[in-house]
């Protein structure tokens, strides 16, 4: 519980709750060792060492708390990664990003297939159905897959006033597991993988 990352342009790791911080992200002479610009990270279930990061310019792995890092982009276009999603037991890993829909990595780092095209601002596989995945798009777009990303449905709620946010919140409910939550001016549950949604704040 010591162990916090922190990232912003950079990233930074603390070993002692926030106390002192080392950079991750820049070398001794402050050159960058992967590109700048943080906006997602992921760890290893079960790890507190070894994570994947989204970038503004791609997506990294590490599996020594960052000390090193695997380049996993030699088949991607530059692309800012929003979010990184990792099949409990770590046997798929898929990301999504801006212009890059949700992509897959193929083999021991080698490749990566595109599952799902546009921009993907959150995505996430269910805890309780991981061959279920879900992906947020723009605004009120949300998807679900029930075959690890090979066909897709949309889910999108009802609501009555856009979403504030080009990416609006969508996430699995941290309480329930198969639950989803998603806001836009409420807060909104389902509890049915997405086929139907009720607001749980008010607008």
């Amino acid at each position: 519980a010591s162990i916090v990352y922190a990232g912003g342009w950079d990233l930074y790791r603390s070993n002692d709750g926030g106390q002192t911080w080392t950079p991750l992200s820049t070398g001794s002479l402050g050159q960058p060792l992967i590109h700048q610009g943080m906006f997602s990270m992921t760890l290893v279930p079960g790890q507190t060492n070894a994570f994947y990061l989204g970038t503004e310019g791609g997506i990294y792995y590490t599996f020594d708390y960052g000390q090193a890092w695997f380049n996993l982009n030699a088949a991607l276009p530059i692309a800012m990664i929003n979010a990184v999603a990792i099949y409990p037991g770590g046997s798929q890993i898929a990301a999504g990003g801006e212009s890059i829909g949700v992509i897959d990595l193929i083999g021991q780092f080698s490749s990566w297939d595109q599952l799902l095209s546009g921009y993907v601002g959150s995505l996430f596989f269910d805890p309780a159905t991981p061959s279920t995945v879900y992906a947020g798009q723009v605004q009120t777009a949300l998807y679900r897959s029930a075959d690890s990303g090979s066909t897709w449905s949309s889910i999108n709620p009802q609501v009555t006033v856009p979403a504030y946010e080009y990416y609006a919140p969508f996430l699995p409910d941290p309480n329930n597991p198969g639950n989803l939550l998603f806001a836009s001016s409420q807060v909104f549950r389902s509890t049915d993988q997405g086929a139907t949604w009720n607001a749980v704040s008010p607008q």
